[in-house]
């Protein structure tokens, strides 16, 4: 028996009961001065550290080549649990090549989530399932994948419904239901997201002790908070929101619950609470608790908070910090160009988005929105339509085509409002549409015809009708209206049109010719009744009459002072302004209302109204639960 094996058992006897992570670490350090080559030692050591949080002091173990090497997990682990992604991620691919070890891909699919890598993230988690598969950990590994199909913006319906198909066994457990409905909130099927949420809520309730229970259902709650406030149901969320808040959450939950009670709140108001409630939601200790996606939605709305409240040097400080994480967001530059105009700075504002928007062509959405909107206000017109033309994607928006095509209106270009229109048409998606959809473009598709009808464009009115026939090819208004159209210009395809109708069914007492009905006289019209109805009315009339009573004329009553024994007023006879003791109401200058921080009009020549979409920031967004994402830490013991 040698001198340190004791040292080991004690060791072992430390963890296994007391837990005493300081005093395990001494006791490590105490076998590596005895014998500083013991590799056992030497790990039990570097777990132990990670497990209670020294990592710096981990890290400083591995700074030798070899035992870096040797032990290139446990560093690219110290490395994410610092937040250091980028060191962490080339450790992971200069030491480990395929096949990975599983505690590898482990990591490495919880890398690349908190990269937002999800395509990495899922062949991480794929690779797990096929080379690693362990019926204890394949659900942890399943409901990881659930929070990738959720974070991920290019999830459909049908990767979803694959998804629940392919793992239906796991769906007894209530994280994994709860992701599930979280993949339909982030494709926008609330309805369906609602009824998993519903389920998940009632596994939970089920299956979880009662001392666990709030904690549990907590991020349930919120994400259907969330929902509801999506739909516009902001009454019932608020309450929502409440409930969790009540129950002391998580500080994620907390901070998703309190940035979206602000944005319930009108813009403007409750200043304080909001800028109180988002502090906390903006803490540095939840930066690994919040996805990229929600700390720079909780960012934005802090600075837009700060902004309200006139805090210009610190919503300045906030954007700084932003900008560095998010470079290429636009919404910070929408924040930083409003305080500029709210400083009287209307050229420095303008010249700020102009910028943004000729380095960064692709993410300047909302930022050419400004613009056009602010040479719209100057009588731009022409500048205004040239900035929402160049934003090619929402060119097949219904309100971007009918906003382009009422510009061309204006200053008289009807020849380009019809391209406008026109174009649209013709691009329109009309397949697979939910009835709601449907119903949209068959109206959109209606206002447009009869546009074209009142310009007397009816080649334009064909196309825009036998669009409508795709949607229903037996709608007796589209044929009708197409044969209209038609008998303007091509007679035959009229014709055509026209056999498609069905026949009047007339019974044989209406069966006449047309001839006859072209010669018919029209009836004629007459306000008068008859005869015999005339008098009855004229006889009633003077019944009515001689049965009233005669106006009696009532005299005017006498208006007395109320107290006669008081001296009355020598001046009563003049007029209240010119009376001795006379004084006018002055009126103090008229204020501007509107919510504190709001942004006036700029007094100047040629100045710029700002409205909510130029250069003031769109309304609060709020941001939904974070997935249930199992943490696997890969920590060893001896």
């Amino acid at each position: 028996m040698t001198a340190i094996e004791p040292l080991f058992a004690a060791l072992k006897e430390i963890i296994n009961s007391s837990g005493d992570l300081s005093k395990a670490a001494s006791q490590a350090e105490k076998i590596l001065s005895i014998s500083p080559q013991d590799e056992d030692a030497f790990y039990a050591l570097l777990c132990i550290l990670i497990n209670d949080e020294k990592i710096e002091k981990a890290l400083s173990l591995l700074n030798n080549e070899e035992k870096a090497k040797k032990y290139a997990f446990e560093k690219a682990y110290c490395y994410y649990q610092l937040k250091d992604y980028e060191r962490c991620r080339k450790t992971l691919n200069s030491n480990f090549q395929s096949p990975k070890p599983e505690k590898v891909l482990r990591l490495e699919s919880q890398l690349n989530y908190r990269l937002e890598n999800f395509d990495k993230s899922k062949e991480a988690l794929l690779d797990l399932l096929t080379n690693h598969s362990n019926p204890q950990s394949n659900w942890q590994t399943i409901i990881n994948l659930g929070a990738v199909l959720t974070s991920d913006p290019s999830t459909t319906d049908q990767m979803i419904n694959s998804f629940i198909v392919s793992h239906r066994n796991e769906m007894e457990k209530h994280d994994m239901v709860y992701n599930v409905a979280c993949s339909f909130a982030t494709v926008g099927d609330y309805t369906s997201a609602l009824k998993y949420l519903e389920q998940a809520e009632a596994i939970c309730r089920k299956n979880v002790d009662a001392e666990d229970l709030d904690s549990e259902l907590s991020p349930i709650i919120c994400q259907k908070a969330f929902i509801l406030q999506s739909q516009g149901k902001t009454d019932e969320s608020m309450q929502l929101y409440n409930t969790v808040l009540k129950n002391k959450p998580s500080e994620a939950i907390a901070a998703v619950a309190n940035n979206n009670v602000v944005a319930i709140k009108k813009v403007g108001t409750d200043l304080f609470d909001s800028f109180k409630k988002l502090k906390q939601a903006t803490s540095s200790s939840l930066d690994s608790k919040l996805s990229l996606t929600q700390r720079k939605v909780v960012g934005y709305n802090n600075c837009v908070i700060l902004m309200h409240m006139n805090k210009g040097e610190q919503c300045r400080e906030q954007l700084k910090l932003l900008e560095e994480q998010f470079p290429h967001e636009d919404r910070f530059t929408l924040i930083a160009s409003s305080l500029l105009f709210k400083e009287k700075k209307a050229s420095q504002s303008e010249e700020l988005l102009r910028k943004f928007a000729t380095e960064h062509p692709q993410q300047s959405e909302r930022v050419r929105l400004s613009l056009a909107q602010i040479h719209l206000n100057k009588g731009e017109i022409e500048e205004g339509i040239r900035i929402l033309t160049s934003i090619s994607h929402l060119q097949n928006k219904a309100g971007m085509v009918a906003t382009i095509a009422s510009l061309y209106q204006q200053i008289g270009d009807t020849k380009n409002a019809s391209d406008t229109l026109i174009s649209y048409v013709k691009q329109l998606e009309l397949r697979n549409l939910n009835e709601e959809q449907e119903e949209e473009a068959k109206q959109n598709l209606i206002h447009i015809a009869h546009f074209m009808s009142e310009q007397g464009k009816y080649r334009e009115v064909a196309i825009v009708y036998e669009r409508l026939l795709e949607i229903d090819s037996n709608d007796l208004f589209t044929l009708s209206n197409l044969v209209i159209a038609y008998s303007h210009f091509d007679t035959k395809s009229a014709e055509r049109i026209c056999n498609q109708l069905p026949a009047l069914n007339l019974k044989e007492e209406e069966d006449f010719s047309g001839e006859e009905l072209e010669n018919m006289a029209a009836p004629k019209l007459s306000f008068k009744s008859q005869q015999n109805q005339e008098g009855e009315s004229n006889a009633k009339l003077e019944k009515n009459v001689s049965q009233r009573n005669p106006k009696t004329k009532k005299k005017k009553k006498k208006l007395l002072p109320k107290d006669l024994s008081k001296p009355l007023d020598p001046e009563r006879w003049i007029p209240l302004v010119k009376r001795s003791y006379y004084k006018k109401k002055t009126r103090k200058g008229k204020m501007e209302r509107g919510s504190q921080g709001a942004v006036l009009k700029q007094a100047a020549s040629g100045s710029v109204t700002v409205t909510a979409t130029t250069p003031s920031p769109v309304p609060i967004a709020p941001v939904a639960s974070a997935p249930v994402v199992p943490k696997n830490r890969g920590k060893k013991r001896r």
